[in-house]
């Protein structure tokens, strides 16, 4: 092996490295209040009705993109049915965005993991008009007022922690304005 490829390896045996020991992910943090509104969308549920993010206007919302072949999507589904039990009360849900293709896989998933928060079907004017979502598992927060607060790419036990403290926060704003038309 020349040197160059050495070096490439190298490279790459490092990046592979810190991945396993750090976990992968990406974390805007909290965005603030000049924060872009969350596009709205109108989606069928895996219980077969349709909703939208304006049915949850005022509240605190969490949309969780994913896909039952995903396993940090699916390891992050326990933190995320805790925090919809510790914080429904207060305004806060998640809404499950799947990214399947097949529906009958997640009809299926479903029937064997008990979630205690809706399950929606991505299209794809819903998946354009949060950016294409070309990653998962990828979660948007949104506050009371309908803006986008954080936008975090991954999973791992830190990201959750920090995740669920910008929920606590963002429950404690009041509203200032009301999203959609």
């Amino acid at each position: 092996m020349n040197r160059r490829s050495v070096s490439g390896l190298f490279r790459l045996l490092l990046c592979a490295l810190l991945l396993a020991l750090g976990g992968c992910s990406s974390d805007t943090g909290n965005l603030g209040d000049l924060s872009p509104l969350a596009p709205d969308f109108a989606l069928e549920t895996a219980t077969g009705e349709r909703t939208s993010l304006a049915d949850y206007r005022g509240q605190v919302v969490m949309l969780h993109f994913w896909a039952t072949w995903c396993a940090p999507c699916r390891a992050a589904m326990a933190h995320e049915v805790k925090l919809q039990a510790a914080y429904q009360a207060r305004g806060f849900t998640v809404l499950g965005m799947n990214m399947d293709k097949n529906r009958e896989d997640v009809v299926q998933f479903l029937a064997r993991n008990e979630l205690n928060y809706p399950t929606l079907f991505v299209d794809a004017d819903a998946r354009a008009a949060y950016g294409g979502v070309s990653s998962i598992p990828l979660t948007i927060i949104i506050d009371r007022s309908g803006r986008i607060r954080r936008k975090s790419l991954g999973y791992t036990l830190q990201l959750m922690s920090s995740v669920e403290r910008t929920i606590e926060s963002l429950l404690e704003e009041e509203t200032r304005v009301i999203y959609g038309p």
